[in-house]
């Protein structure tokens, strides 16, 4: 009987190992890439994250744009993006956060970001591909930027993308300026 178990056991866990499928997934990757989605195709990204934050964060340290929490303490986001492909080489997105928490006297929705992406070399599928990139952060409110959650100014950036792909592997640099003022006449999770 007890053989039996771990036979059972055995194929169990073969079963199990065998079911994950290799995923192809670019979100929450730091950089971009030169590939565009196509015309008029649609794209919809959304995933979930939970930050801790011991110390509050300087208003210039942002790791990935759409997940600007400077706050102290926990954050629980759900960031989402909308990207339209407005030719084969041009697309834009717009994205959001949802703050789950910490919820206050303002919306939890922040981060609004608008981006225009134009692939100006190469075909975004095979060999070097290069792009540009600008971003706008629209102004996250006086509250929010309180509780770390956003900058209460308009935020920009501009992104050049150098891409290059081969059959199995593909290398991606982003070479970024970013500006990231804010609303000084209010503090940044009680700190800046």
């Amino acid at each position: 009987m007890r053989l039996f178990s771990l036979i059972q056991y055995a194929l169990l866990i073969l079963v199990l190992t065998g079911l994950p499928r290799p995923v192809y997934a670019f979100e929450p990757l730091n950089t971009d890439d030169a590939g565009t989605i196509g015309k008029s195709v649609n794209q919809i990204e959304q995933y979930f994250y939970v930050l801790h934050n011991n110390t509050p964060g300087n208003p210039g340290s942002v790791a990935t744009p759409g997940e600007e929490f400077r706050g102290l303490g926990n954050a629980k986001a759900f960031p989402f993006t909308y990207t339209h492909g407005l030719s084969d080489t041009t697309e834009i997105a717009f994205a959001t956060t949802y703050y789950a928490t910490p919820r206050g006297s303002y919306s939890p929705f922040s981060n609004n970001i608008v981006s225009f992406k134009w692939r100006f070399w190469g075909d975004g599928q095979t060999g070097l591909g290069m792009a540009i990139k600008p971003a706008i952060t629209l102004p996250a409110s006086t509250s929010q930027q309180v509780q770390g959650l956003g900058l209460a100014k308009t935020n920009y950036e501009l992104n050049y993308i150098l891409s290059y792909y081969w059959e199995r592997i593909q290398v991606h640099t982003n070479i970024s300026y970013a500006r990231n003022p804010y609303n000084t006449n209010y503090p940044i999770s009680g700190t800046y």
